[in-house]
């Protein structure tokens, strides 16, 4: 698993801020959530293993997927799929 860079916490932030745009509150939520977290590791500020970050971040991915298409928004889901890869890889 790679280590977090700031491109892809800039690619979260933008994902995070097109969902607010969808009008669901949960997609939103969860986005804001996977941003802090992710921010969070990139500091440094929160060291799990790796088992444990990819468990999490597939989770979490995969409730923010669920929240776009539930809201309709196709587009928003699979980029959501691609930025899970990225983090993931």
């Amino acid at each position: 698993m790679n280590p977090p860079t700031e491109d892809t916490l800039h690619l979260l932030n933008r994902l995070k801020h097109e969902a607010n745009a969808v009008n669901s509150p949960m997609l939103a939520g969860e986005l804001r959530q996977i941003a802090y977290d992710y921010n969070e590791w990139l500091l440094g500020q929160w060291q799990p293993n790796e088992h444990e970050l990819r468990g999490y971040f597939a989770e979490r991915f995969a409730m923010a997927r669920h929240y776009a298409h539930e809201a309709g928004d196709r587009r928003l889901a699979i980029a959501l799929s691609a930025l899970e890869d990225q983090v993931l890889q």
